[in-house]
């Protein structure tokens, strides 16, 4: 008798056939076109300054559009042909916003698709964080990792800081009482403190890790230690740099929230802010703020003044379209939100010929 199970395996068959079918017509058309005339792009090799005579101090390494291709990942061939003919497809970056970078990993905020990329650039693998608890993120600003490689994410909608372990599991909230709008956060290694930015109220909270409230730092206002819709901020050897974005400049406290300095201005010079947002610091104590009007990143010594600034408005490489936040790794290799334009950008940043280029002043 003709049955249920019968019908059931007479349609898995059909998709075998369906799906053997596909792959004999697919692959010789892959195939010709492998063995075919290949065009290969050849990568400008873009630098600042790029001026005759000068030393390049920041060169352009690469761009990602995709998880893969920030792992520097190839996609097998066989895997490209499955992904065809079930069409699945690889995650692709929609709106990348803030970056984080630690011990070898990194991690990512996407606020096109409310996920957060968690990777590991030595395994050259990664898992995303879109669903936990029965919750979903509505707009992840921004992530940190503390040195046991637990997740901190802020949710500006939720208001909320969320806590994941190392895998992604989620642990708990914090700060949901407290806060308005909870953007930039960070980790003060010293005394592993959290420290989130609220915009709205102008201040930077600070918890333990655990999520104990412990004290506020600045309030709105122009002067001096106050805050004018802060944005992102980091924490390094001590000091808190944050971007204090309205009021055209960034500011340094001490941990504890003391003011220390600040630098910038509204204007359209070299030095001068439009809308100041990430903020990372490099090997030699360089300050890289991006800035998503200028469409650039500037970089400011030790002693606040303006060195460089690379990347002006587009598509191309080394070129941006809204850059948000900034990462910068141990080994100086500086990776660059470019929100609009769906990618992640990644320059290095050279030393030496920085070094060379002091010396010979």
């Amino acid at each position: 008798m003709y049955n249920l199970y019968d019908k059931y395996r007479e349609a898995k068959l059909h998709k075998k056939v369906i799906a053997a079918v596909m792959l004999i017509l697919i692959v010789p058309l892959l195939l010709s076109c492998s063995t075919g005339q290949v065009t290969t792009r050849h990568k400008e090799n873009i630098v600042w300054p790029n001026y005759p005579g000068s030393k390049p101090i920041i060169k352009f390494i690469n761009t990602a559009s995709t998880p893969e291709g920030l792992l520097n990942k190839k996609i097998g061939f066989l895997k490209k042909i499955w992904y065809f003919i079930t069409g699945k497809a690889t995650d692709k970056f929609i709106k990348p916003f803030d970056i984080f970078v630690r011990s070898g990993r990194l991690y990512l905020t996407d606020t096109g698709d409310m996920s957060v990329y968690a990777f590991d650039m030595k395994k050259k693998s990664y898992f995303v964080i879109r669903n936990f608890d029965g919750h979903r993120f509505i707009l992840p600003d921004s992530v940190a990792a503390d040195k046991n490689g637990n997740i901190y994410v802020s949710d500006a909608i939720a208001k909320t800081i969320y806590k994941f372990n190392k895998t992604g599991k989620f642990i708990k909230k914090i700060g949901q009482n407290r806060l308005i709008r909870p953007t930039g956060i960070a980790i003060g290694s010293r005394h592993n403190l959290l420290y989130v930015v609220d915009t709205i109220a102008g201040k930077i909270l600070v918890f333990n890790l655990n999520g104990k409230y412990i004290r506020s730092i600045g309030g709105v206002g122009s002067k001096e230690g106050l805050l004018n819709h802060p944005t992102f901020l980091t924490v390094n050897n001590g000091r808190i740099y944050i971007a204090d974005s309205m009021n055209a400049r960034v500011q340094i406290f001490s941990e504890n929230g003391k003011p220390i300095e600040k630098f910038g201005k509204r204007g359209d010079s070299a030095g001068d802010f439009a809308n100041p947002r990430g903020v990372a610091l490099d090997s030699d104590g360089n300050i890289y703020v991006t800035d998503t009007l200028f469409n650039a990143v500037q970089i400011f010594n030790r002693k606040d003044e303006i060195l460089l600034t690379f990347g002006r408005t587009g598509t191309k490489d080394g070129e941006f379209m809204i850059p948000e936040g900034i990462a910068i790794n141990n080994k100086d290799k500086i990776y660059v939100a470019d929100s609009y334009n769906a990618r992640v950008e990644i320059f290095r940043y050279l030393k030496k010929n920085a070094e060379g280029a002091k010396d010979e002043k």
